[in-house]
C-alpha cells in the first residue's frame, strides 16, 4: 500500500533536516507576522491568525510542531509575542 501524503511540505521535504529548516521557516514566520498589527481595542489585530492556517494548511505536523515550538519559546521569555513575551506576558 502506497503512502499518501496529503501535504505540500511531503512533496519537498523528505530529510529530517528539511523538516527541521522548514519548521524554523514556520517559527521565523509566526514571529515575523507576531510584530505586524492593526490597533484594535482592546486586542490589536495581527496576521497571526493568517499565518497559523497558512502553515496547517501547508505543513501538517511539522506546521503542528513549529506552532507548539513558538509558543514554548516565547513562554521561556523571548520577545516573539505581538508586545513581549514570557510566561508574565501571557498571564497578564
Amino acid at each position: 500500500m502506497e503512502n499518501k501524503n496529503i501535504t505540500i511540505l511531503s512533496q519537498y521535504a523528505q530529510s529530517n533536516l528539511s523538516k527541521i529548516v522548514f519548521s524554523l521557516l514556520g517559527i521565523i514566520l509566526l514571529s515575523v507576522s507576531s510584530k505586524i498589527s492593526i490597533p484594535f481595542y482592546p486586542v490589536p489585530m495581527t496576521l497571526q491568525t493568517f499565518v497559523v492556517y497558512f502553515i496547517a494548511a501547508s505543513m501538517g505536523m511539522v506546521g503542528f510542531y513549529a506552532t507548539v515550538s513558538y509558543v514554548i519559546l516565547g513562554l521561556i521569555g523571548l520577545p516573539i509575542f505581538a508586545a513581549g513575551g514570557g510566561f508574565g506576558y501571557v498571564m497578564s
